[in-house]
């Protein structure tokens, strides 16, 4: 049976993203751009998940960090190098006219500099943030009927709390600034 911490990981926007960017990148509305859809999925893989995970990982496994990285001090270099990812995925995605996967890079983008930037006073919830972020970000580009996508928001605060990682006041807050800053972009960008 899963464990509070696999479902926890589980929900993580990395592992998220592997779902999420071949939906954009073969669904999306404005397609994806001049490249094809495979294109753009590994692109957006890479990106968005496997690049800004590495550096959690390798200090990981060398025992000199929590895979959950409870510590505020300590998260603040990985957000800088999340930034440069998705700022790089971004990158590739404007050149190549994909909307909808150059919106959610920038979303990502925007997300986790804001986060970066409250992180040096308090410690505000990657997970809610992440999950409501991207969820918002595929009703937005894919519809009304991805809604019930909520639900794995909902899972991660509930999660989290089980947990004991976060109070209410720091998954809100995630959730908040997740889907303020998601429909900011969108309305910049699309």
């Amino acid at each position: 049976m899963f464990s509070i911490q696999m479902i926890s990981n589980l929900l993580t926007a990395p592992v998220m993203f592997l779902f999420i960017v071949p939906l954009f990148s073969f669904y999306a509305p404005a397609g994806s751009g001049d490249i094809s859809p495979i294109t753009s999925t590994v692109v957006g893989i890479i990106f968005l998940a496997v690049l800004p995970s590495i550096p959690v990982i390798l200090m990981t496994g060398r025992g000199r960090l929590d895979f959950e990285v409870p510590n505020k001090a300590q998260r603040s270099i990985f957000f800088v190098l999340a930034v440069i990812s998705y700022g790089a995925g971004a990158t590739i995605y404007h050149f190549t006219n994909s909307q909808a996967m150059l919106f959610l890079c920038m979303t990502c983008v925007m997300v986790t500099a804001i986060i970066a930037i409250i992180n040096q006073f308090w410690k505000i919830s990657v997970h809610s943030t992440g999950s409501a972020g991207i969820i918002t970000a595929m009703v937005l580009v894919l519809g009304p009927w991805m809604l019930p996508f909520y639900l794995l928001t909902l899972a991660t605060v509930v999660v989290r709390i089980r947990m004991g990682a976060h109070d209410i006041k720091q998954l809100g807050a995630g959730v908040c600034l997740a889907v303020a800053v998601t429909l900011s972009v969108f309305w910049l960008l699309l």
